[in-house]
């Protein structure tokens, strides 16, 4: 059953990382579609940036735009000619969705591939309802991971969407499905019988995270694992002849001993501890080469080294902890990646990416420009001298919050680096900036940030800032530069300014 667990942690990982990666797509997408022009702009140039954001990432199958108008914006061209996305499942769904961000329906494209579309609804900077955003994510993949992970093992898993239809599967597991609903319909009539009512609610209203099921082949436990940002339900199986195989053979073994004597034992149990010091001298390589940080290369080939039947087999399950263990600290790292941990805001590396989308935008589109300010905190170091690190964090929280709170929806915050933060102002020309930029350092100026405990003083913080317009065939490090120039302008004049 561990085994069946194992692979739930690193499904459920691999699709959370694909759906938080989309909800950055996606964003990337409202900013374009949002400011978007239909009267005006032309649509191949933005069906082409929707074709440059999905060639830099595999696992998208498509994107798209169905404007509440009726017309579908697309990286796929091969769509109907007559095609309307406001009939389409995923146009209806995303606009009756409860969810107030993204919504999600299984699909089965025109290929026949399984997969899932992942939508929201996107309006313009005053608040008109512009149609749906969305992109489709290929299941393709994962479905050869099911099947390899299954293959030569005596478990199944399989996928099930809130609908109840299978949507990728290890094996032939219709047959396992109808099980499972007969055995939960018998053991929650009444729910059932209200309609509509599918296995994924009940797995979700109950406490049964096991289920007992006898078949003709003998019986078969099944646990389950929800996935809520795509509203998927992971079922496993084992039959539980399978799990007692182990204890008989320990029971077995144990009374074999007993009957060979101390003699034959203590031949064995010197053959062992040979081969335990031979075992142990390769794993401590191994386990050299993962404190190194080969994780994934090493961590697997100690796994092989270690069979399931060898004398090592309680080592093994400890590797195989650590091999979760190293999973989580993987999916968390790429989880990470744009978002900086402290504040919340994009960090260095989503800062590079937005800047990369805006200049495309730049280059498609003739109404479109932008710029961006660069803040940096005044004093800061003398404040974290004054009154220590954590007081620091909070400031720059704080900051955060504010300049959060007081821009538009669409702009985006990053976080540069120690105590300077860049702002990315859609659609905002330099003279815009500034007054924007005044406006976020008076809002600073005015609060008053709470002392540490057991000072009563109230604390006043200040920013400089200097704002940059972007301008043709600049690259991203002259943009930043540029600003940065006119911050440093700034500081070197008194500080508590803006320039640009």
């Amino acid at each position: 059953m561990e085994k069946i667990e194992l692979m739930f942690h690193s499904q459920k990982s691999e699709f959370n990382l694909i759906f938080n990666k989309s909800k950055a797509l996606l964003d990337l997408v409202e900013i374009i579609v949002s400011d978007y022009d239909e009267l005006n702009d032309h649509k191949q140039n933005l069906n082409l940036m929707l074709g440059n954001i999905k060639t830099d990432n595999i696992e998208v199958k498509n994107i798209f735009w169905g404007s509440e108008k009726g017309s579908i914006y697309t990286s796929d061209t091969k769509l109907p000619v007559n095609y309307d996305p406001r009939s389409r499942p995923w146009y209806i769904g995303s606009l009756g969705s409860k969810m107030d961000n993204l919504s999600t329906i299984t699909y089965e494209f025109i290929d026949g591939k399984e997969g899932a579309t992942i939508t929201k609804k996107v309006y313009s900077k005053e608040g008109i309802f512009k149609g749906v955003i969305g992109l489709d994510i290929n299941f393709v993949d994962f479905e050869k991971k099911l099947k390899e992970f299954a293959l030569g093992k005596k478990v199944t898993i399989f996928i099930v969407d809130k609908l109840d239809s299978i949507i990728l599967d290890s094996g032939k597991n219709n047959e396992n499905f109808l099980l499972i609903r007969k055995y939960m319909q018998n053991l929650f009539p009444a729910e059932f019988s209200r309609g509509n009512y599918y296995i994924r609610d009940v797995a979700l209203s109950t406490d049964v995270s096991r289920i007992r099921i006898k078949t003709p082949k003998g019986i078969i436990i099944f646990i389950k694992e929800y996935i809520p940002e795509l509203e998927l339900l992971m079922i496993g199986g084992i039959y539980d002849r399978e799990l007692t195989e182990t204890a008989r053979k320990i029971i077995m073994f144990g009374f074999l001993f007993t009957l060979l004597g101390l003699t034959i034992t203590s031949i064995i149990v010197n053959k062992f501890i040979k081969k335990l010091d031979s075992h142990i001298k390769i794993i401590n390589t191994l386990i050299r080469e993962i404190s190194f940080g080969n994780y994934e290369k090493d961590e697997k080939k100690m796994l092989e080294f270690i069979s399931e039947n060898s004398e090592l087999s309680t080592i093994r399950k400890e590797i195989e902890t650590l091999q979760v263990s190293i999973e989580k600290r993987v999916i968390n790292l790429k989880n990470s990646a744009i978002t900086d941990s402290l504040t919340g805001v994009y960090n260095r590396k989503g800062l590079e990416l937005f800047l990369i989308t805006a200049m495309r935008k730049y280059e498609l589109f003739d109404n479109y420009g932008f710029s961006i300010i660069i803040f940096d905190i005044d004093n800061f170091k003398r404040i974290n001298d004054t009154y220590g690190h954590i007081f620091g964090d909070k400031v720059l929280k704080l900051i955060c919050k504010i300049f959060i709170e007081n821009t538009e929806e669409n702009d985006q915050i990053f976080r540069y680096g120690g105590e300077e933060f860049i702002i990315l102002l859609h659609h905002v020309n330099k003279n815009e900036g500034f007054r924007i930029g005044n406006r976020l350092k008076k809002l600073v100026e005015k609060n008053n940030f709470p002392p540490p405990l057991g000072m009563k003083k109230i604390i006043k913080i200040t920013v400089s800032g200097g704002v940059a317009e972007y301008e043709k065939e600049l690259d991203i490090e002259q943009l930043i530069k540029k600003a940065d120039v006119l911050l440093y302008k700034a500081k070197n004049s008194g500080k508590n300014k803006i320039m640009c």
